[in-house]
């Protein structure tokens, strides 16, 4: 779920899909009439990166949302990752390269 996060979206893409990740699922939880996430990541969205599902102004809580995600991917998906918009999970490095996802 994100609120007041399109500064910082494109890196926080940018840094995943560095490491491995292929698909990342989206909750805009912004205020309606306020900033879209896809006016800044229509891109990935174009290329099937990214899913995003418009929550402005639901009361959905985390972990009903992380519920709906899974019930609707989990068949789609071999991992899942849920954290909030400004954590990065934090990647051990081998030789000076980042080990992949996939690595583990």
């Amino acid at each position: 779920m994100a609120r007041k996060e399109n500064k910082y979206a494109r890196e926080l893409i940018s840094y995943y899909t560095n490491i491995g990740v292929e698909k990342f699922i989206f909750g805009d939880n912004n205020l309606k009439g306020t900033e879209k996430l896809a006016d800044v990541l229509q891109d990935y969205i174009n290329n099937g990166i990214i899913d995003i599902y418009e929550l402005f102004g639901s009361n959905i809580g985390q972990s009903e949302w992380f519920q709906i995600i899974y019930q609707n991917y989990k068949k789609k998906c071999k991992w899942f990752l849920f954290y909030d918009f400004d954590e990065y999970l934090n990647i051990h490095f081998e030789n000076n390269k980042p080990l992949k996802l996939q690595d583990f």
